[in-house]
């Protein structure tokens, strides 16, 4: 069994998805602690349809969630009417309504809330993608609900999570290749795969990975869809 491990990002890049893709379970890391400037709350959005730079699309988080983990980090819904405006307005014309529509229905279901989980409203916006993107077979697992040993860093807590869910393949990003060991996944009797990707120069905009669902919404899911599969 092939076993994928991320933080439960907003709304991630493309090569989270072929991430997810490769593997037959997806971990969502939800029981670290929260940093600052990281993909958690605020992802990368093209501003105009002329496609000359990003913005960082954000969920404001409270002073306090950098002392929290993951799952742990609850946020004011103030953002909101903020997002789906972006979206109206950036891509109100787009041949995935219905996508967006979806993505649209998320934000308008968390609204009825006074305080948001973040993590799980992640997960709903990532899911949401896998089903646009005929994802499936894919067991998804929150990292709080394995039994390992929390206090584990780094490479020793990944091969901990693999190991409790029978894993014999580890799936890894490529920025993990500068601390990562093979031999100790080895001698757990763990295959280290590192993802090797291929994606066309549409998923950028000056060098900068945007959003998939910015993506998607830009040049469609076939072609998102096709880009994931090489």
């Amino acid at each position: 069994m092939k076993v994928g491990i991320h933080q439960p990002n907003f709304m991630p890049w493309i090569g989270y998805f072929k991430k997810i893709k490769e593997s037959d379970t997806f971990v969502f890391l939800d029981d670290v602690e929260c940093s600052k400037n990281s993909f958690f709350n605020r992802n990368k959005f093209s501003r105009t349809k002329k496609l000359e730079d990003t913005f960082w699309l954000t969920c404001p988080l409270k002073k306090d969630s950098y002392n929290k983990i993951l799952k742990d980090v609850i946020i004011q819904k103030d953002f909101i009417k903020k997002h789906k405006k972006h979206f109206a307005i950036r891509h109100g014309k787009s041949k995935e309504k219905q996508f967006l529509d979806n993505i649209l229905q998320i934000y308008e279901n968390q609204e009825k809330n006074e305080e948001i989980n973040l993590v799980d409203m992640n997960i709903q916006l990532i899911k949401c993608v896998c089903k646009e993107l005929e994802i499936k077979n894919v067991n998804f697992v929150k990292s709080s609900s394995i039994l390992i040993e929390k206090e584990e860093k780094k490479q020793k807590r990944v091969i901990e999570i693999v190991k409790a869910l029978n894993g014999k393949t580890y799936i890894s990003g490529q920025g993990a290749s500068s601390y990562q060991n093979e031999t100790d996944f080895l001698s757990e009797g763990i295959d280290l795969n590192y993802l090797k990707y291929n994606f066309e120069d549409l998923t950028k905009i000056k060098e900068e990975n945007i959003s998939i669902i910015d993506l998607i919404l830009i040049v469609g899911s076939c072609k998102t869809k096709k880009m994931i599969l090489h």
